[in-house]
C-alpha cells in the first residue's frame, strides 16, 4: 500500500480536528448561529480544497503516466526502426568470400592448388573475378587458372581466363549459375609465393606453395 505524504496527513488531521470541534459546537445550544456558520464554512472550504487537491493529483498522475506511455512507445518504435535499418544495411551489403579450404597437390608438371571459398550470404554472387600474381619465385609460371564444378555449375566466356605471356599474372572471370561456394584450381610450374585477389574477397589470400 502506498504511504501517505506529510501534507496528506496534515489534511486528514485538520479535517478530523474540525469535525471534533464542530460537532460539539453544533450540538451545544449555547453557541449562536454565527459561530456555527463559521465552522460550517471552514469545514466546507476544507472539503472543497481537499477535493480539488485530489482531483489535481489524479490529473497530474494520469498526465505523467500518459507521457511515460508515449515515451515507451516512441522508444519501441525507434528500436524497431534501428533493427529495420540494420537489416536493410545488411541486405544491401554485398556478399564477401573468405577462404574455406586450401589443398596443394604435387604433380609431374608442378603443383595444383585447389581453393574453396565460403560466401557470407546465401545468394548469387553475380560476376566473380579472381586474379593470381606471382610475388616470389623466379622459375615459377602460372600454367592454368579455372573454376571447378565442386563450387557449383558455372558459365564462362572466351575471355574468362587470361594469363600473361611471362606466366606471372592470371585473371579468371566467370559466374555461378546458382548459389554456391566458388572453387578454383590454380596450376603452377614450380614452388613459390602467389597472392590471390578478387572482387568478392574480404582480404587477399597469400599462398606459399611448396614450403
Amino acid at each position: 500500500m502506498k504511504s501517505l505524504s506529510f501534507w496528506q496527513w496534515y489534511d486528514y488531521l485538520f479535517l478530523f480536528s474540525l469535525l471534533i470541534l464542530g460537532i460539539p459546537i453544533w450540538l451545544n445550544k449555547n453557541f449562536n448561529i454565527g459561530i456555527k456558520s463559521f465552522f460550517t464554512v471552514v469545514l466546507l472550504l476544507t472539503l472543497i480544497i481537499r477535493g480539488y487537491y485530489i482531483f489535481e493529483s489524479t490529473r497530474k498522475a494520469k498526465t505523467i503516466e500518459s507521457l511515460k506511455s508515449t515515451i515507451d512507445t516512441q522508444e519501441q518504435d525507434l528500436e524497431k526502426y534501428r533493427k529495420g535499418l540494420k537489416t536493410a544495411l545488411d541486405m544491401a551489403e554485398p556478399s564477401k568470400l573468405s577462404l574455406l579450404r586450401e589443398n596443394v597437390i604435387k604433380t609431374e608438371e608442378g603443383y595444383t592448388v585447389s581453393l574453396k571459398f565460403k560466401p557470407s550470404k546465401n545468394r548469387n554472387l553475380g560476376a566473380i573475378v579472381f586474379t593470381a600474381k606471382v610475388i616470389n619465385g623466379f622459375n615459377i609460371r602460372i600454367v592454368d587458372f579455372w573454376p571447378t564444378i565442386e563450387g557449383g555449375a558455372f558459365s564462362s566466356g572466351p575471355k574468362s581466363k587470361e594469363i600473361s605471356e611471362d606466366g606471372k599474372n592470371a585473371k579468371l572471370t566467370y559466374q555461378l549459375l546458382g548459389v554456391g561456394a566458388p572453387t578454383v584450381e590454380l596450376k603452377i610450374s614450380d614452388r613459390g609465393n602467389i597472392i590471390i585477389q578478387g572482387n568478392h574477397l574480404s582480404e587477399p589470400v597469400n599462398l606459399k606453395v611448396g614450403e
